[in-house]
């Protein structure tokens, strides 16, 4: 379809801001109207569901007023609650603020992880490489054996631990 002979109802940057009221305003009437066809339905499942006791003990017999009663109380509550997690937060930014005490970890490298381990750097090296690392251990929590699956290193595919670890 050509610029010329689009609709405006698919543009509605073309559209003035009455247009947009009006359409506004006519979309919530037929929701309303959509709304109101429902009641009915509505009403029957609610019956059946027995909301209709609901219903004459808030509104028949002003069971309303001890729920609003209630909210009030529980406003304050929480108004109480929000106030103190507020008051805290301003506290801790005035304490805090312009001072960094948080501080970046240390990197660990191979050599390092290697000796708190006890293990070969080059093991570790190889084991980074793997796309897929089986470790198995012992009832104390020792290393035992390692697979490597993904390594591209040709005895993977024979069925040879990639990294040769244990040691014979």
């Amino acid at each position: 379809m050509s610029k010329s002979r689009e609709w405006v109802i698919h543009r509605p940057d073309w559209q003035t801001q009455r247009q947009r009221a009006v359409l506004g305003g006519l979309t919530l009437v037929f929701w309303i109207a959509w709304f109101y066809l429902w009641l009915p339905a509505i009403s029957f499942i609610a019956w059946i569901f027995g909301l209709q006791v609901f219903y004459v003990q808030i509104f028949e017999f002003e069971g309303y007023r001890a729920v609003l009663a209630l909210l009030g109380a529980y406003g304050l509550v929480v108004l109480v609650m929000g106030g103190s997690l507020v008051g805290w937060a301003i506290y801790n930014w005035l304490r805090f603020r312009g001072v960094e005490r948080r501080k970046t970890r240390e990197y660990v490298t191979i050599e390092k992880l290697s000796a708190d381990m006890g293990l070969a750097a080059d093991n570790l090296q190889n084991w980074q490489a793997c796309r897929r690392l089986i470790a198995h251990h012992d009832h104390h929590g020792r290393l035992t054996a390692v697979d490597c699956e993904g390594d591209p290193n040709p005895r993977q595919a024979m069925g040879f631990r990639a990294s040769g670890w244990p040691p014979a």
